[in-house]
């Protein structure tokens, strides 16, 4: 080893450690030598190292392949290892579809499948009696997060008693109501409101005498304004919070398109805008689970297809779920995947539109009669039955 005490390292203050640990055991460095050594005589000492090494343990040469004559690297494949490896693998496929399949089953093996969530709203043998009539009877279904479902059903199905059940304005006889998994059978409907479910109704509840813009204002919950001491001791609380909640108003209406009839009494507009209102009214609760009852009742055509593509939106863009009651079959096919259908209060069949106007039971409950009651009727009967089947978008022709 080199002694750099009392004594100074070679010109240029190289220190011969960055030669490596060769050189320095082949005593190289040493106080006593005049100069440098050059640096290929370093190289010279190492390979003469690395040779002796290889010579001397001779096991190290048995674990290295073979070199063939030829170059000094060998290609992959002449590798024992690579040709070993070669031969397990399978053959690299040469059709496109073969490619692809191969991906599929490397990206659903890389990517388990996940779950879907649980449904929102689950309703099981709800019941509700009125004296000796039987509105709903053990009616149970679900419907699933973050969808658009449509429930259809002949007057007197039971389709609102189930709304009303569900959004706490009836308490119902038997059966229950989960939540997101959580029991809320009997609650009432404000203490629903703070879950986030709202309802809207066949006929529009708005403040008549109220501009469309504080109509919409009235909805939030816990606004300190409503209550009299903040308005005395935090009245800059109060303004903030108005403030906050005019300009989510003032988002909605935009939404709606509503802008121009902001300071118009609600009691001025048309049905449809009403019904417009109405959905407005809903979206400033922020609601999990919208029900909207017959939104389509009243509404022109025009404004019907506004209306659908508004509730289109908010499911799309906020994720709302929403259920729809409506007896107008080509509204409701243009939004909901899923049907639910109702007869005599409870489920009679669910499933695509596609399927539910196939369902000869769907028609016969539609008809108030099956094939052996529509046999016996005359033209003029059949005929009224026929248009009334065609009203509701239901095909005769299936039911045979």
């Amino acid at each position: 080893m080199c002694e750099a005490q009392g004594s100074r390292f070679l010109p240029g203050n190289e220190d011969p450690r960055e030669y490596g640990n060769a050189a320095v055991r082949a005593g190289l460095f040493h106080r006593n030598h005049p100069g440098l050594i050059p640096r290929y005589v370093t190289m010279l000492v190492m390979i003469g190292t690395r040779i002796s090494s290889w010579w001397a343990f001779p096991e190290a040469r048995a674990s290295r392949p073979q070199q063939a004559a030829g170059p000094l690297l060998s290609t992959r494949a002449e590798r024992p290892r690579f040709r070993e490896l070669s031969s397990e693998r399978r053959p690299c496929p040469t059709r496109p579809e073969e490619s692809l399949a191969r991906i599929g089953r490397m990206e659903s093996m890389a990517q388990p499948s996940v779950p879907p969530p649980p449904p929102i709203l689950a309703v099981e043998d709800l019941t509700r009696r009125f004296g000796g009539l039987t509105a709903v009877d053990r009616c149970s279904f679900h419907i699933d997060t973050g969808r658009i479902t449509g429930i259809i059903g002949p007057n007197g199905a039971g389709k609102s008693t189930i709304f009303n059940m569900v959004a706490g304005a009836l308490p119902p006889t038997g059966g229950r109501v989960l939540f997101d998994g959580q029991d809320i059978t009997g609650l009432p409907a404000h203490a629903l409101f703070r879950r986030g479910i709202v309802r809207t109704f066949q006929i529009p509840h708005e403040f008549r005498r109220l501009t469309v813009l504080e109509n919409l204002m009235a909805v939030p919950a816990d606004q300190p304004g409503e209550r009299l001491w903040p308005v005395w001791l935090a009245p800059r609380a109060v303004e903030r919070r108005e403030r906050e909640v005019r300009e989510r108003a003032e988002e909605t209406l935009d939404f709606l398109t509503l802008w121009e009839l902001r300071d118009e009494l609600a009691m001025n507009l048309s049905g449809g805008q009403k019904k417009l209102l109405e959905l407005g009214r809903a979206m400033m609760a922020e609601p999990r689970l919208v029900l909207l009852d017959e939104p389509g009742a009243g509404v022109n055509p025009t404004l019907l297809v506004k209306l659908g593509e508004m509730i289109r939106r908010l499911n799309r863009e906020r994720g709302y779920t929403i259920v729809i009651i409506e007896h107008d079959m080509d509204f409701i096919a243009s939004l909901c995947e899923r049907i639910i259908v109702l007869a005599e209060g409870s489920v009679l069949t669910e499933g695509t539109m596609a399927t539910v106007r196939r369902d000869a039971r769907v028609i016969d409950a539609y008809l108030g009669g099956g094939e052996e009651n529509a046999s016996t009727q005359d033209v003029s009967t059949h005929g009224t039955s026929t248009r009334h089947a065609r009203a509701h978008g239901m095909s005769t022709h299936d039911s045979t």
